[in-house]
């Protein structure tokens, strides 16, 4: 059984929205070590712990810009 829960509650987030899960801390999106921090744990467990059926979506930043 897979799931990931995350509480959107007053963020204005609608359904079909891209949400980043790991992120830059300094955009105020915890990296994969900072979550791993709760539960005492290192990052790669975070990482290798989410299920191949998950997909992934890599964004690599804006690759038109002017």
């Amino acid at each position: 059984m897979d799931q990931f829960v995350v509480d959107v509650t007053g963020l204005g987030i609608e359904v079909a929205d891209t949400v980043t899960i790991f992120g830059d801390p300094a955009t105020a999106v915890p990296s994969a070590t900072d979550l791993a921090g709760a539960p005492g744990t290192i990052a790669c467990e975070i990482l290798t712990g989410i299920g191949t059926r998950m997909p992934r979506c890599h964004d690599q930043g804006d690759t038109n810009a002017d």
